[in-house]
């Protein structure tokens, strides 16, 4: 009818409305909870098992049901309970909390489960109808086209950094008389956006440590690489990017990386005129970022400094 397609308006309306991603998150819980007449709400956003995001409307943190939340995420379809009590396989994994009613809804991005939003009371509800199920549907797609949007943002924001990154590296590069000039200039890069804590240039045939420097420029003395993740970039002439080693089965068994304690590692092979000639290789005990663009750009400008200067 009119005014429930004008109340419907109205919450995506004030949903679009909020300046960033954490804004449209609350403002959907918040009229999901009240949609489902429940007394409190999360939304949880997800990449695989990993919780990006988490919101919590009217409950302490972490006093909800996350078998609940599972079972949605696991189905990728809704969750509609008018009386808890009534549900026999769900009694038991909320009894703790005194619920009685929930209505979940998947967050879906084709066709995969990227979140979950989920609303639960202590009352059993008088019954969910159809039009009460499919807003809610509409705010479940609303919060997936916000996220979507905002990661958009985020991308082309990130991709503004690295090339602003690159054109003062280039810069230092440019003004130049020796490698060694520039490479400070280029380790705090790496550092502001990579998490990079150590650099190292590795050069010539047996790829020798030519210089090691720490996140703020400054020489790093009786330091060494990862020296696998150094001959692999050379002799396989592409770059590698290890965010969180501790987590990647193809690393963390690695002796070199177990004993430098390393948790990222980011290297590109050097080339000079179609050649690999050496190594540009970063690493810190901390999980790093992303960006793979920054890294191999980074390379780029190391190579041509080697092709005008030399080592």
């Amino acid at each position: 009818d009119a005014d429930a397609l004008a109340r419907r308006g109205e919450r995506l309306t004030a949903i679009s409305a909020q300046p960033d991603l954490a804004g449209v998150l609350r403002t959907a819980l918040a009229s999901f909870v009240a949609l489902a007449q429940a007394d409190r709400g999360f939304l949880l956003r997800l990449a695989g098992f990993e919780v990006l995001d988490q919101v919590i409307h009217g409950a302490v943190p972490d006093a909800y049901s996350t078998s609940l939340a599972d079972r949605v995420v696991w189905t990728g379809e809704p969750l509609v309970v008018e009386d808890l009590e009534a549900e026999g396989e769900l009694a038991a994994s909320v009894q703790e909390l005194g619920l009685r009613m929930a209505l979940g809804m998947p967050l879906l991005a084709q066709g995969k489960v990227i979140g979950v939003m989920m609303a639960d009371g202590e009352r059993a509800h008088p019954g969910f109808d159809a039009q009460t199920l499919a807003v809610a549907r509409a705010l479940a797609d609303h919060v997936v086209a916000a996220i979507a949007a905002a990661e958009r943002d985020r991308g082309h924001r990130d991709g503004e950094a690295v090339q602003a990154a690159l054109a003062r590296a280039a810069l230092v590069a440019a003004r130049a008389a020796t490698l060694a000039d520039a490479l400070p200039a280029i380790a705090r890069e790496a550092a502001a956006g990579l998490g990079a804590e150590r650099m190292f240039i590795c050069l010539g045939p047996d790829l020798a440590c030519h210089a090691a420097l720490d996140g703020d420029g400054r020489p790093l003395e009786g330091a060494r690489p990862s020296l696998g993740a150094v001959r692999w970039v050379a002799e396989h002439g592409r770059p590698l990017a290890v965010v969180d080693a501790s987590v990647d089965e193809a690393f963390a068994g690695r002796p070199s990386v177990q004993e430098l304690a390393l948790r990222a590692i980011h290297a590109a092979p050097l080339v000079v005129d179609d050649a690999v000639v050496g190594v540009l290789y970063l690493d810190s005990r901390e999980p790093g970022r992303s960006a793979g663009r920054l890294l191999e750009g980074l390379a780029a400008i190391v190579a041509v400094l080697l092709a005008r200067v030399g080592a």
